[in-house]
């Protein structure tokens, strides 16, 4: 079993190299030459190292502390072998005391492999909040994909032991063997990249990753090429929307309104799985939150929250409402006159954007059209806009997107029926 502790590579060595050896000398004589202040000063540097370091031995430990009545403070913590047993002190110090020496102890019997620096650099992100829940939960499941799942010989290296050559020969065959397009080796290049850099800050290793990624050079033959979707499966074609509405409208319930609303918007599904009234002014929609969903690190459960900023900067923006929105806040709100957010269920919950989505799919099977997840009505709308040559500047304050390269590239396809790009093509070419 392996052992839950994320410990650090032993400060020093009981059977030390002639390297090590040599070091030693080195440091030695180093130290013979300073003077009594410069002396004084390494000590006090030297300490401040070793303090650090025992601190983050306790804020890894993984184990609830408590407080007994007797006065005093028990953990669990487990040995290599898997055993668990109670650490206890007289006083919170005194059990902090021991929790290092523990682990001191532990990180002789360790191997500090990849995946070990992989996992302590995402707690220590997602604990100084350098990420947010939901990152952490996508970085994890990237983690798992390429490192774990994939049982590669490279994540048994220990750490301190990776060259180049390893490095670049597990890149190669990642994307070989696992039919890596660039996005999805971008995604991997984030972990590795990350990881082996935390991993030389922490005296882990001298590997550097800034440095071996700089000159790393692949050739655009090693990338899978990811098909490019037919356009009738990423958007809504005219009559597939008249369809949805007429049923959505229908059925008047609220999660089909809030479909109904995100054809007119183009707004995200989590953005509208948070909307209050003070989000709607003067026929427009303020976007500032949006609903985040992601795996509790600690108790592994499924969590579904807004947060109080947008998905990206430029995604808090001003949606400017067509006269027909009126009519879909008018029902929106006759249903739910009086809820904290503008989608709430009959329990007076709020309605998650997984919901949406499932409305949509039932939606979609019920009018007798292919089914598509709500993201392809965003890709409707920026269609729609783009098509009828709406100002760009406009349509991209619209979507939230920085430039309009990412709506036209990601977002922009051909909406027509295949008779209508037939007559057309008939039209023009009439020789």
């Amino acid at each position: 079993m392996r052992t839950n502790i994320r410990s650090k590579k032993p400060l020093c060595n009981t059977n030390p190299s002639d390297s090590e050896k040599l070091n030693l000398l080195q440091r030695h004589s180093l130290l013979s030459s300073l003077d009594s202040d410069a002396m004084m000063q390494l000590e006090e540097v030297v300490a401040a190292n070793m303090k650090r370091r025992d601190e983050k031995y306790i804020q890894n430990h993984p184990y609830a502390i408590t407080h007994n009545k007797d006065g005093r403070w028990i953990t669990n913590v487990y040995d290599l072998s898997g055993k668990r047993k109670t650490v206890a002190g007289r006083s919170l110090e005194e059990l902090h005391e021991k929790l290092v020496v523990h682990y001191k102890e532990l990180e002789k019997g360790q191997t500090i492999t990849f995946p070990i620096v992989c996992e302590e650099w995402l707690k220590e992100k997602i604990r100084h909040k350098e990420i947010t829940p939901a990152s952490y939960t996508k970085y994890m499941g990237d983690y798992r994909r390429f490192f774990i799942d994939k049982e590669s010989e490279f994540c048994k290296i220990p750490v301190d032991e990776i060259t180049d050559s390893d490095l670049r020969r597990f890149i190669k065959d990642s994307i070989v063997d696992s039919s890596l397009t660039k996005k999805t080796y971008k995604q991997m290049k984030i972990l590795l990249k990350g990881a082996l850099l935390y991993a030389k800050e922490e005296g882990y290793t001298e590997f550097s990753a800034g440095t071996f990624f700089f000159d790393l050079v692949l050739s655009d033959r090693l990338f899978a090429r990811k098909e490019k979707p037919a356009d009738e499966t990423q958007v809504f074609n005219d009559e597939e929307v008249e369809k949805l509405m007429n049923y959505l409208w229908e059925e008047h319930d609220i999660k089909g309104l809030g479909l109904i609303l995100m054809f007119q918007t183009g707004m995200r599904v989590g953005e509208l799985a948070v909307l209050t009234r003070d989000n709607i002014l003067n026929g427009a929609i303020r976007i500032t939150a949006t609903e985040e969903t992601y795996y509790d690190h600690e108790t592994g459960k499924r969590i579904s929250e807004p947060v109080d900023h947008a998905k990206t900067d430029a995604g808090e923006r001003t949606i400017f409402l067509p006269e027909t929105a009126e009519k879909t806040l008018k029902a929106i709100r006759a249903i739910n006159p009086f809820g904290e957010f503008l989608f709430m269920d009959k329990q007076g919950r709020r309605i998650r954007g997984n919901r949406f989505n499932y409305w949509l799919h039932r939606a979609c099977r019920k009018v007798g059209i292919p089914e598509r997840s709500s993201h392809k009505i965003r890709k409707t709308y920026a269609s729609i806009l783009l098509s009828s040559h709406v100002d760009e500047r406009l349509i991209i304050s619209q979507m939230g997107h920085t430039d309009i390269a990412t709506t036209r590239g990601s977002y922009y396809y051909n909406r027509n029926s295949a008779d209508k790009n037939k007559g057309i093509i008939s039209s023009a070419i009439n020789f």
